[in-house]
C-alpha cells in the first residue's frame, strides 16, 4: 500500500461517522477509579451514571471526530509528583504522572483505536516499542538485533522468578501463582536455580529464533558505538536511501541525489557513487584489499573491519574503513538537507581526522599506566594549620595559577592571624613549612 493511500485510509477512518457504543465502549474499557483529571470524577462516575452524563461525552466525542475542535477545558491536566522513596531531596525522587479527565481519556481511546489498523505503515520499524510483535532489535546482537530486552519477557521472567521461589509454599493463591504463571519455565532451570536470563531467553523464543546474518563481529570493531550502530543499519540494508523509503511508499523518485543513477541504494551510497569511488581513490586502499570491493557487501564489511594492514599514515585500515563509511553517509545527507555539494579534498581530511583521533586515543587507552600514590594522614604538630591549593585557569601556566591560588591563601593566612602554616600545593617543588612574619 502506497503513502498517498495510506494517509487515505486513514483519513476516512478518523472522519467516518461515530456511533453512540464506540464511546460507550472506550469508556467501559477505562479502569472504574482512575485516579480523576481536572474534572474530579473517576470513570465510574460515567459507567454509572451513563443515562445522565452520556450525552455530555457524546458531543465532546462528535466535535472532536468532526474536526471542529477539542472542546476548551477537556484536555485540562494536573501533573502530580508520586515520591519514589520516603526522605525526598531530589526532583529524581520523584515520578511524574499526569491526570486527565475522563472525557479525555475516551475521546483518546477512541482514536487510537481508528488509528491502530495503521500503525504499522506509519511507525518506523525501528520503533518497536510502538509495534506489537516486531522483534528484530530485541534479539541477541550474535544473531543479528541490538540486544534490547523485551518489556514482556522480562515482566514474566520477573514473575518465573517469583514462582519459582514460591514452589513450596502451599497456599492457595501461590498455587495459582505457580501454575498459571512459573510451572512453565520451572523445569529449564539447571542445578535447582533459578536463572532469569534463561527464562527470558525461552519465554522470547531466541533459542529458537535464528536469522541468516551473525553479526556479531559489528560490536566488535574498532569505532565508536554509533559508527559501529551504523555498520549494523548497513549490514541489514536499513538506512533510510531513496530505495528503502520507496519501498516503504514515502518516496517517489529513486533516483541518487548525487550522480542521478536509477537507484539509491546503500551499496551505490557506499561503493559505486561517483564522489565515493574519488574518496576511495584518495584514501589509498591497501593492496591485500583491493579485491574486496568487488565482493558482496557484507563479505566486503566484514573483511575490511578485521583488517589489520596500515594506512599509508600508520594507521589500521579497520579503523579508517569504517569512519570513512560513515563520512560518505554523513556527506550524503548534508547534500539532501543542507545542500552541501561534495568535496573529495575536505570529505578525506575529516575522515583521516577522526579516524587518527580514534586511534590516537585507543593507544592512549591501552598504554596508560596507572600509579597507586601512598599517602598517609597524619595530624599536624599543634598550633599550626595546612593550607592546600589547587588551580586552574584555561591554558595558562599551572604554576603560575598554583602561584595566584598560594598569594591568595597567604594573604587570608595573614589577615585571621595564622602564624604557624604548612602549605601543600598541587605542583612539585613548591610546598613546606613556614613561619609568618
Amino acid at each position: 500500500m502506497s503513502w498517498r493511500n495510506i494517509a487515505q485510509a486513514a483519513f476516512e477512518a478518523l472522519s467516518s461517522p461515530i456511533f453512540d457504543l464506540e464511546v460507550l465502549g472506550a469508556l467501559k474499557s477505562l479502569k472504574p477509579r482512575k485516579a480523576p483529571g481536572h474534572d474530579g470524577l473517576h470513570p465510574i462516575f460515567f459507567q454509572k451514571y451513563w443515562n445522565m452524563a452520556g450525552p455530555l461525552i457524546l458531543s465532546y466525542a462528535r466535535i472532536f471526530f468532526e474536526g471542529i475542535h477539542l472542546p476548551e477545558g477537556v484536555n485540562d491536566t494536573f501533573l502530580s509528583l508520586i515520591p519514589k522513596c520516603d526522605a525526598r531531596e531530589t526532583i529524581s525522587q520523584f515520578r511524574p504522572k499526569s491526570l486527565c479527565n475522563t472525557a479525555y481519556k475516551i475521546i483518546r481511546t477512541m482514536l487510537v483505536g481508528h488509528l491502530h489498523p495503521f500503525l504499522n505503515d506509519f511507525i518506523s520499524p525501528f520503533q518497536s516499542s510502538l509495534i506489537p510483535g516486531w522483534h528484530q532489535i530485541t534479539l541477541p546482537k550474535g544473531e543479528g538485533g541490538l540486544d534490547v530486552p523485551r518489556a514482556e519477557g522480562q515482566n514474566l521472567a520477573l514473575l518465573g522468578g517469583l514462582a519459582w521461589g514460591l514452589r513450596e509454599d502451599n497456599r492457595p493463591w501461590s498455587k495459582v501463582l505457580r501454575k498459571r504463571r512459573g510451572q512453565s519455565y520451572l523445569e529449564f532451570s539447571p542445578n535447582d536455580h533459578y536463572s532469569t536470563i534463561s527464562s527470558y531467553t525461552i519465554i522470547c523464543g531466541q533459542n529458537k529464533t535464528r536469522i541468516s546474518k551473525d553479526l556479531i563481529w559489528i560490536w566488535k570493531v574498532l569505532a565508536q558505538p554509533r559508527i559501529q550502530t551504523f555498520l549494523w543499519l548497513a549490514s541489514l540494508h536499513k538506512p533510510p536511501t531513496v530505495e528503502h523509503l520507496c519501498s516503504r511508499g514515502i518516496s517517489t523518485s529513486p533516483k541518487c541525489f548525487w550522480c542521478r543513477a536509477p537507484e539509491e541504494s546503500i551499496l551505490h551510497i557506499l561503493r559505486e557513487c561517483a564522489s565515493t569511488t574519488n574518496l576511495w581513490s584518495s584514501l589509498g586502499i591497501p593492496p591485500s584489499k583491493k579485491g574486496t570491493f568487488v565482493l558482496p557487501f557484507d563479505e566486503r564489511l566484514k573483511l575490511n573491519c578485521e583488517a589489520y594492514e596500515l594506512h599509508s599514515l600508520s594507521i589500521l585500515w579497520k579503523i579508517v574503513f569504517p569512519y570513512a563509511l560513515r563520512s560518505l553517509w554523513k556527506q550524503r545527507n548534508k547534500r539532501i538537507f543542507e545542500g552541501y555539494q561534495p568535496n573529495t579534498t575536505l570529505l578525506y581530511r575529516k575522515c583521516l581526522e577522526l579516524s587518527a583521533e580514534y586511534f590516537a586515543s585507543m593507544k592512549h587507552a591501552t598504554t596508560k599506566s596507572i600509579t597507586t600514590i601512598q599517602d598517609k594522614w597524619s595530624p599536624l604538630p599543634e598550633h599550626w594549620i595546612k593550607l592546600k591549593t589547587d588551580g586552574t585557569l584555561g591554558s595558562c601556566d599551572s604554576l603560575l595559577v598554583e602561584g595566584w591560588a598560594l598569594r591568595d591563601g597567604l594573604i587570608m593566612a595573614l589577615n585571621s592571624g595564622i602564624q604557624f602554616l604548612l602549605m601543600e600545593l598541587d605542583a612539585k617543588d613548591t610546598h613546606g613549612p613556614f613561619r609568618m612574619a
